[in-house]
């Protein structure tokens, strides 16, 4: 999940707030815009009711599903 936090330093706060869930930072995406990589169990919570708790957070300007992108091969 990719979350934009108000302040960098609101992970901690998040992964405490989100902890019945496994919520944990895997990684900076944008060190300016505060945008985070997050991993959760999936187990416990679907992905659109995790998003739209997220949301709901006090620490949480916006959060979204990772999407994988694969580039096209093109033909020569």
């Amino acid at each position: 999940v990719l979350v934009q936090l108000n302040k960098s330093e609101s992970v901690i706060d998040l992964e405490n707030e989100f902890s019945v869930y496994s919520l944990q930072k895997i990684k900076i995406v944008s060190r300016p815009m505060h945008i985070f990589l997050f991993e959760y169990n999936q187990n416990k919570i679907a992905d659109t009711s995790l998003i739209k708790l997220l949301r709901k957070s006090s620490f949480v300007k916006e959060a979204q599903q990772n999407s994988d992108v694969t580039l096209r091969k093109t033909k020569i």
